[in-house]
């Protein structure tokens, strides 16, 4: 519990926070691609490294399957647009709070700059960020068995495209396809959520 909350709680007030608050004063492109370089350099670690190792392994199930990879994961990112237009319509919720919302299913990183650019609250962002992806990773299973999703492309693209880096570490227990093919939906989510989100402002 600690490692899950605490860890990334913690990484994001020292480098969204501090960091970047700090380094402001020198200007804001200046202080985003110094602490973008900073938050990257303290994760050149082998835990990391090692989810690449395992998309390199299975780049014949990629090629295969590129296509229903692509559309899937097209689907998957419009679907997360609309529940939270309808959601945020439902509940009347103010546009910052709406705009906070949308990139919740990609990797916090991404998630901050492109609530900051769409004018919204990043601290509301990293809050639904981090919710999203426990969720995700509590109920991978149970929603996988739920909906009979038994395809380990399937599962793993699932995992990646709804909870992010946490759901990541979930798919990876569940087998080394699912795991590399929840590595590619981060990122692939996060380009297309970028994509998106101007379209569903």
């Amino acid at each position: 519990l600690y490692s899950g909350i605490a860890g990334p709680v913690a990484e994001e007030i020292v480098h969204r926070g501090m960091v970047l608050k700090g380094l402001q004063k020198h200007g804001k492109v200046f202080a985003l691609i110094l602490s973008s370089l900073l938050f990257g350099l303290g994760h050149i670690n082998p835990v990391q490294i090692c989810l690449a190792v395992p998309m390199y392994r299975q780049i014949q199930v990629l090629k295969t399957h590129f296509v229903a990879i692509f559309f899937s994961m097209l689907a998957g990112c419009i679907a997360c647009a609309l529940v939270i237009l309808g959601l945020s319509w439902v509940f009347q919720l103010d546009p910052q709070i709406y705009h906070a919302l949308q990139p919740k299913s990609i990797t916090t990183a991404i998630a901050i700059g492109v609530a900051e650019e769409a004018g919204a609250n990043s601290t509301i962002t990293v809050a639904a960020v981090i919710f999203t992806g426990l969720i995700g990773a509590i109920g991978a299973k149970s929603f996988c068995r739920l909906l009979k999703i038994t395809h380990p492309v399937a599962v793993g693209l699932a995992c990646g495209n709804a909870a992010h880096a946490i759901g990541t570490s979930k798919a990876l227990e569940f087998g080394e396809v699912e795991g590399a093919m929840s590595s590619l939906a981060i990122v692939t989510a996060g380009i297309m959520t970028v994509i998106l989100v101007p379209i569903f402002a």
